[in-house]
Protein backbone atom coordinates (compact mmCIF):
# COMPACT_ATOMS: atom_id res chain seq x y z
CA UNK A 1 0.00 0.00 0.00
CA UNK A 2 1.13 3.24 -1.15
CA UNK A 3 2.10 5.79 1.36
CA UNK A 4 0.16 9.08 2.56
CA UNK A 5 1.95 11.71 1.78
CA UNK A 6 1.07 15.71 2.82
CA UNK A 7 2.86 18.33 1.14
CA UNK A 8 3.34 21.67 2.63
CA UNK A 9 4.74 24.76 0.51
CA UNK A 10 4.63 28.75 0.98
CA UNK A 11 3.75 29.05 -3.35
CA UNK A 12 6.84 30.23 -5.22
CA UNK A 13 7.35 30.15 -8.56
CA UNK A 14 8.97 26.44 -8.20
CA UNK A 15 5.50 24.93 -6.35
CA UNK A 16 3.18 24.92 -9.75
CA UNK A 17 5.98 23.01 -11.61
CA UNK A 18 6.43 20.31 -8.85
CA UNK A 19 2.23 19.87 -8.69
CA UNK A 20 2.75 19.23 -12.37
CA UNK A 21 5.00 16.45 -11.79
CA UNK A 22 3.02 14.81 -8.84
CA UNK A 23 -0.21 15.38 -11.00
CA UNK A 24 1.95 13.29 -14.50
CA UNK A 25 4.38 11.15 -12.56
CA UNK A 26 2.12 10.02 -9.65
CA UNK A 27 -1.08 10.88 -9.86
CA UNK A 28 -2.50 7.10 -8.97
CA UNK A 29 -1.09 7.92 -5.19
CA UNK A 30 -2.21 9.31 -2.53
CA UNK A 31 -0.65 13.11 -2.54
CA UNK A 32 -2.53 15.91 -0.69
CA UNK A 33 -1.16 19.32 -1.39
CA UNK A 34 -1.69 22.50 0.84
CA UNK A 35 0.21 25.55 -0.44
CA UNK A 36 0.14 28.99 1.43
CA UNK A 37 0.41 32.54 -0.32
CA UNK A 38 -1.01 34.19 -3.68
CA UNK A 39 -2.44 31.84 -6.36
CA UNK A 40 -3.64 34.76 -8.98
CA UNK A 41 0.47 35.26 -9.41
CA UNK A 42 1.56 31.57 -9.15
CA UNK A 43 -1.31 29.33 -10.57
CA UNK A 44 -1.87 26.03 -10.56
CA UNK A 45 -5.19 23.86 -10.87
CA UNK A 46 -7.04 23.44 -7.37
CA UNK A 47 -8.57 19.78 -6.88
CA UNK A 48 -10.01 18.21 -3.47
CA UNK A 49 -6.06 17.24 -2.39
CA UNK A 50 -4.62 20.22 -4.09
CA UNK A 51 -5.66 23.44 -2.69
CA UNK A 52 -4.15 26.81 -1.13
CA UNK A 53 -4.87 28.93 1.56
CA UNK A 54 -4.00 32.56 0.74
CA UNK A 55 -2.62 32.82 4.67
CA UNK A 56 -2.19 30.29 7.43
CA UNK A 57 -3.47 32.60 9.78
CA UNK A 58 -7.56 31.78 9.94
CA UNK A 59 -9.18 28.67 11.99
CA UNK A 60 -10.65 27.07 8.64
CA UNK A 61 -7.09 26.64 7.52
CA UNK A 62 -5.49 25.78 10.92
CA UNK A 63 -8.81 22.80 11.48
CA UNK A 64 -7.97 21.70 7.63
CA UNK A 65 -4.31 21.44 8.17
CA UNK A 66 -4.05 19.85 11.91
CA UNK A 67 -6.22 16.66 10.45
CA UNK A 68 -4.13 16.64 7.01
CA UNK A 69 -0.92 16.38 9.39
CA UNK A 70 -2.23 13.83 11.58
CA UNK A 71 -3.98 11.39 8.43
CA UNK A 72 -0.74 11.51 6.10
CA UNK A 73 2.12 8.82 6.85
CA UNK A 74 4.86 11.13 5.63
CA UNK A 75 5.14 15.21 5.41
CA UNK A 76 7.38 17.14 3.45
CA UNK A 77 8.01 20.64 3.94
CA UNK A 78 8.93 22.68 0.85
CA UNK A 79 11.23 24.95 2.83
CA UNK A 80 11.01 26.50 6.55
CA UNK A 81 10.16 29.77 6.07
CA UNK A 82 7.12 30.67 7.81
CA UNK A 83 7.49 31.23 11.28
CA UNK A 84 3.99 30.13 12.00
CA UNK A 85 4.19 26.49 10.54
CA UNK A 86 7.50 26.15 12.39
CA UNK A 87 6.08 27.80 15.83
CA UNK A 88 3.11 25.04 14.96
CA UNK A 89 4.76 21.82 14.79
CA UNK A 90 7.06 22.53 17.74
CA UNK A 91 3.85 22.03 19.98
CA UNK A 92 3.04 18.52 18.40
CA UNK A 93 6.53 16.90 18.31
CA UNK A 94 4.84 13.78 17.92
CA UNK A 95 4.87 14.33 14.24
CA UNK A 96 8.30 15.44 13.93
CA UNK A 97 9.82 11.80 12.82
CA UNK A 98 7.86 11.87 9.86
CA UNK A 99 8.42 15.01 8.53
CA UNK A 100 11.07 15.62 5.99
CA UNK A 101 12.52 19.19 5.08
CA UNK A 102 13.14 20.39 1.85
CA UNK A 103 15.98 22.40 2.17
CA UNK A 104 15.59 25.77 -0.20
CA UNK A 105 18.87 27.23 0.72
CA UNK A 106 17.79 31.12 2.60
CA UNK A 107 15.93 28.52 4.65
CA UNK A 108 18.81 27.24 6.24
CA UNK A 109 20.94 30.25 6.16
CA UNK A 110 18.11 32.08 8.42
CA UNK A 111 20.99 32.74 10.93
CA UNK A 112 22.92 34.33 8.84
CA UNK A 113 21.06 36.67 6.89
CA UNK A 114 18.43 37.29 9.54
CA UNK A 115 18.17 40.64 11.57
CA UNK A 116 19.33 39.72 14.98
CA UNK A 117 16.71 40.85 17.21
CA UNK A 118 14.31 39.52 19.81
CA UNK A 119 11.71 37.89 17.27
CA UNK A 120 15.23 36.19 15.81
CA UNK A 121 15.74 34.87 18.95
CA UNK A 122 12.74 33.33 19.82
CA UNK A 123 12.14 31.54 15.98
CA UNK A 124 16.05 30.25 16.25
CA UNK A 125 14.76 28.60 19.42
CA UNK A 126 11.71 27.13 17.95
CA UNK A 127 13.64 26.27 14.67
CA UNK A 128 16.69 24.39 16.48
CA UNK A 129 14.32 22.46 18.51
CA UNK A 130 12.11 21.29 15.22
CA UNK A 131 15.05 20.98 12.87
CA UNK A 132 16.96 18.50 15.31
CA UNK A 133 13.82 16.49 15.64
CA UNK A 134 12.99 16.20 11.71
CA UNK A 135 13.16 13.01 10.16
CA UNK A 136 14.74 13.60 6.82
CA UNK A 137 16.36 16.34 5.01
CA UNK A 138 15.77 16.47 1.25
CA UNK A 139 18.33 18.06 -1.08
CA UNK A 140 21.18 17.64 -3.28
CA UNK A 141 23.54 20.08 -2.57
CA UNK A 142 25.22 17.57 0.71
CA UNK A 143 26.96 20.74 1.95
CA UNK A 144 23.58 21.87 2.66
CA UNK A 145 22.95 18.90 5.26
CA UNK A 146 26.17 19.01 6.81
CA UNK A 147 25.70 22.73 7.80
CA UNK A 148 21.89 21.70 9.03
CA UNK A 149 24.05 19.13 11.01
CA UNK A 150 26.36 21.74 12.53
CA UNK A 151 24.13 24.67 12.73
CA UNK A 152 20.40 22.88 14.28
CA UNK A 153 22.11 19.08 15.68
CA UNK A 154 20.21 17.86 12.68
CA UNK A 155 20.00 13.95 12.79
CA UNK A 156 17.67 12.54 10.16
CA UNK A 157 17.95 10.89 6.91
CA UNK A 158 19.77 12.65 3.89
CA UNK A 159 17.50 11.90 1.13
CA UNK A 160 19.91 13.22 -2.68
CA UNK A 161 16.87 15.13 -4.72
CA UNK A 162 17.07 17.72 -7.49
CA UNK A 163 13.23 18.86 -6.11
CA UNK A 164 12.18 20.95 -8.41
CA UNK A 165 11.48 21.14 -12.55
CA UNK A 166 13.39 24.61 -12.09
CA UNK A 167 16.48 22.08 -11.17
CA UNK A 168 16.27 20.39 -14.26
CA UNK A 169 18.06 21.12 -17.53
CA UNK A 170 16.10 22.50 -20.26
CA UNK A 171 18.78 22.77 -23.22
CA UNK A 172 20.07 20.64 -25.73
CA UNK A 173 23.43 17.96 -26.17
CA UNK A 174 26.39 19.99 -27.12
CA UNK A 175 28.37 18.91 -30.03
CA UNK A 176 31.67 20.39 -31.54
CA UNK A 177 29.92 21.24 -34.20
CA UNK A 178 27.24 23.45 -32.28
CA UNK A 179 29.96 25.13 -30.52
CA UNK A 180 32.14 26.21 -33.93
CA UNK A 181 28.35 27.19 -35.51
CA UNK A 182 28.13 29.56 -32.50
CA UNK A 183 30.92 31.02 -32.06
CA UNK A 184 31.43 31.93 -36.22
CA UNK A 185 27.98 33.35 -36.08
CA UNK A 186 28.76 35.30 -33.06
CA UNK A 187 30.79 38.68 -32.68
CA UNK A 188 34.14 38.78 -31.06
CA UNK A 189 32.74 40.46 -27.89
CA UNK A 190 31.64 38.26 -24.67
CA UNK A 191 28.25 38.47 -23.38
CA UNK A 192 28.12 38.50 -19.52
CA UNK A 193 25.32 37.66 -17.01
CA UNK A 194 25.67 38.84 -13.53
CA UNK A 195 23.50 36.81 -10.74
CA UNK A 196 19.91 35.58 -10.71
CA UNK A 197 17.84 38.10 -8.57
CA UNK A 198 17.60 41.64 -7.05
CA UNK A 199 18.42 40.03 -3.84
CA UNK A 200 22.11 41.67 -1.91
CA UNK A 201 23.32 38.04 -1.52
CA UNK A 202 24.40 38.36 -5.02
CA UNK A 203 26.88 40.69 -4.65
CA UNK A 204 26.42 42.93 -7.65
CA UNK A 205 28.99 45.65 -6.16
CA UNK A 206 31.24 43.27 -5.82
CA UNK A 207 31.13 41.40 -9.21
CA UNK A 208 30.94 45.08 -10.68
CA UNK A 209 33.94 46.52 -9.56
CA UNK A 210 36.33 42.99 -10.72
CA UNK A 211 34.67 43.49 -14.33
CA UNK A 212 35.63 47.03 -13.94
CA UNK A 213 39.35 45.63 -13.63
CA UNK A 214 39.01 44.12 -17.07
CA UNK A 215 39.17 45.00 -20.31
CA UNK A 216 34.82 45.58 -20.58
CA UNK A 217 35.28 48.46 -23.49
CA UNK A 218 36.77 46.52 -26.05
CA UNK A 219 35.85 42.66 -25.13
CA UNK A 220 32.24 42.90 -23.94
CA UNK A 221 28.84 42.83 -25.96
CA UNK A 222 26.27 43.23 -22.86
CA UNK A 223 26.12 42.56 -19.49
CA UNK A 224 23.11 41.11 -18.31
CA UNK A 225 21.58 41.41 -14.54
CA UNK A 226 18.69 39.80 -13.76
CA UNK A 227 16.72 41.88 -11.46
CA UNK A 228 13.16 40.71 -12.32
CA UNK A 229 13.31 38.48 -8.75
CA UNK A 230 13.57 40.16 -5.40
CA UNK A 231 14.18 43.50 -3.37
CA UNK A 232 12.99 46.43 -5.83
CA UNK A 233 14.49 49.17 -3.77
CA UNK A 234 17.74 47.18 -4.27
CA UNK A 235 17.08 46.41 -8.01
CA UNK A 236 17.02 50.02 -9.24
CA UNK A 237 20.06 50.87 -6.88
CA UNK A 238 21.94 48.16 -9.13
CA UNK A 239 20.14 49.19 -12.09
CA UNK A 240 21.62 52.74 -11.70
CA UNK A 241 25.03 51.85 -10.80
CA UNK A 242 25.30 49.16 -13.37
CA UNK A 243 23.87 51.70 -16.31
CA UNK A 244 26.66 54.47 -14.31
CA UNK A 245 29.64 52.32 -14.52
CA UNK A 246 28.85 50.38 -17.74
CA UNK A 247 26.07 52.24 -20.12
CA UNK A 248 24.60 51.03 -22.79
CA UNK A 249 26.43 47.56 -22.75
CA UNK A 250 24.13 46.84 -19.37
CA UNK A 251 21.07 45.26 -19.65
CA UNK A 252 19.17 45.01 -16.35
CA UNK A 253 15.98 42.67 -16.86
CA UNK A 254 13.75 44.16 -14.63
CA UNK A 255 10.49 42.83 -15.98
CA UNK A 256 9.57 38.79 -15.00
CA UNK A 257 9.53 37.35 -18.29
CA UNK A 258 8.39 33.74 -19.61
CA UNK A 259 10.93 31.09 -18.91
CA UNK A 260 11.42 31.02 -22.74
CA UNK A 261 12.05 34.50 -23.60
CA UNK A 262 14.69 33.63 -20.29
CA UNK A 263 15.97 31.20 -21.95
CA UNK A 264 16.99 32.39 -24.79
CA UNK A 265 18.70 35.39 -23.11
CA UNK A 266 21.01 32.47 -21.33
CA UNK A 267 21.53 31.10 -25.20
CA UNK A 268 23.29 34.68 -25.95
CA UNK A 269 25.69 34.41 -22.66
CA UNK A 270 28.97 33.87 -22.50
CA UNK A 271 30.29 34.24 -18.97
CA UNK A 272 27.97 34.03 -15.84
CA UNK A 273 29.37 35.37 -12.57
CA UNK A 274 27.75 34.38 -9.39
CA UNK A 275 29.15 35.90 -6.35
CA UNK A 276 26.65 34.23 -3.50
CA UNK A 277 28.35 33.16 -0.36
CA UNK A 278 25.84 30.52 -0.10
CA UNK A 279 23.66 27.86 -1.85
CA UNK A 280 21.81 30.06 -4.16
CA UNK A 281 20.52 30.65 -7.83
CA UNK A 282 20.99 26.78 -9.06
CA UNK A 283 18.48 26.83 -11.69
CA UNK A 284 20.17 29.39 -13.73
CA UNK A 285 23.80 27.79 -12.99
CA UNK A 286 22.76 24.36 -14.09
CA UNK A 287 21.11 25.61 -17.97
CA UNK A 288 24.31 27.57 -17.85
CA UNK A 289 26.77 25.25 -17.19
CA UNK A 290 24.70 22.79 -19.08
CA UNK A 291 24.69 25.28 -22.00
CA UNK A 292 28.52 25.28 -22.29
CA UNK A 293 29.05 29.10 -20.55
CA UNK A 294 31.62 29.79 -18.37
CA UNK A 295 30.36 30.01 -14.93
CA UNK A 296 32.69 31.88 -12.19
CA UNK A 297 31.43 31.18 -8.67
CA UNK A 298 32.89 31.54 -4.95
CA UNK A 299 34.74 28.22 -4.30
CA UNK A 300 34.22 28.29 -0.59
CA UNK A 301 30.09 27.54 -1.16
CA UNK A 302 28.07 24.23 -0.84
CA UNK A 303 27.14 24.38 -4.57
CA UNK A 304 30.63 25.00 -5.92
CA UNK A 305 31.59 21.89 -3.57
CA UNK A 306 28.51 19.61 -5.08
CA UNK A 307 28.88 20.79 -8.98
CA UNK A 308 32.79 19.87 -8.45
CA UNK A 309 31.81 16.22 -7.07
CA UNK A 310 29.84 15.84 -10.35
CA UNK A 311 33.08 16.35 -11.87
CA UNK A 312 31.29 19.94 -13.29
CA UNK A 313 33.53 22.24 -14.22
CA UNK A 314 33.10 25.55 -12.87
CA UNK A 315 35.96 28.16 -12.54
CA UNK A 316 36.66 30.41 -9.04
CA UNK A 317 34.97 33.80 -8.74
CA UNK A 318 39.20 34.73 -7.53
CA UNK A 319 40.28 33.95 -11.29
CA UNK A 320 37.51 36.02 -13.25
CA UNK A 321 38.53 36.42 -16.72
CA UNK A 322 36.99 37.32 -20.41
CA UNK A 323 38.20 34.09 -21.51
CA UNK A 324 35.46 31.35 -22.51
CA UNK A 325 36.58 28.05 -20.92
CA UNK A 326 37.78 25.42 -24.12
CA UNK A 327 35.43 23.08 -26.14
CA UNK A 328 36.14 20.27 -24.48
CA UNK A 329 35.32 21.31 -21.12
CA UNK A 330 32.02 22.88 -22.41
CA UNK A 331 30.59 19.34 -23.97
CA UNK A 332 31.85 17.58 -20.78
CA UNK A 333 29.80 19.26 -18.46
CA UNK A 334 26.57 19.63 -20.86
CA UNK A 335 26.73 15.24 -20.71
CA UNK A 336 27.06 15.28 -16.67
CA UNK A 337 23.96 18.16 -16.76
CA UNK A 338 21.93 15.94 -18.59
CA UNK A 339 22.59 12.43 -16.92
CA UNK A 340 22.06 14.21 -13.50
CA UNK A 341 19.55 17.19 -13.81
CA UNK A 342 17.19 15.64 -15.67
CA UNK A 343 13.22 15.09 -14.88
CA UNK A 344 13.65 11.13 -15.41
CA UNK A 345 16.41 11.24 -12.49
CA UNK A 346 13.81 13.56 -10.58
CA UNK A 347 11.37 10.87 -10.90
CA UNK A 348 13.71 8.25 -9.57
CA UNK A 349 14.64 10.32 -7.02
CA UNK A 350 11.20 11.02 -6.00
CA UNK A 351 10.31 7.74 -6.25
CA UNK A 352 12.98 6.74 -3.30
CA UNK A 353 11.67 9.48 -1.08
CA UNK A 354 7.66 8.50 -1.47
CA UNK A 355 8.48 4.81 -0.54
Amino acid sequence: MNKKILHLAHLDKFIPGFIDVIRQHFGGEPHTIITFGNIRKYTYVQSSTIFNFSTFKNFRCILKLTLALHRNDKIILHGLFSSYLVIFLCFMPWLHKKCDWIIWGGDLYYHILATKNARYHILEFFRKFLISRLGGFITYVDGDYYNAQKWYSAKGKLYECIMYKSNIYSGAALTEDDLTQAKSSDSSKVNIQVGNSADPTNNHVQVFEQLNQLDIQNRVGKIYCPLSYGNPVYADQIKHLGEVMFGDKFYPLIDFMPLSQYNQILDEVDIAIFAHNRQQAMGNIINLVGRGKTVYMRCDTSSYALLTRLGIKVCSLDDLSLDAQPRVVAIANNQRVRNYFSEENLVKQLQSIFA
